[in-house]
């Protein structure tokens, strides 16, 4: 299972945080994974917004891990 997902729907980006388990804590395998996928967004002009969200229903992110 991927610790960053990534969907797009027409000009929307949606970036989810994806370990729950720990409060989708950013390890450096995250921060790298994240870096790539805003590298990606940023050279689409297509992408007019961008939601980053968290999986589960406890928290957004507890920070670094």
């Amino acid at each position: 299972m991927s610790k960053v997902l990534y969907q797009r729907n027409d000009k929307i980006a949606r970036v989810t945080l994806n370990r729950p388990e720990v409060h989708n804590a950013m390890d450096p395998e995250t921060l790298c994974l994240l870096g790539d996928i805003f590298t990606e967004i940023s050279l689409d002009d297509s992408v007019y917004v961008v939601i980053v969200t968290g999986a589960g229903e406890k928290s957004f992110s507890s920070g670094g891990d």
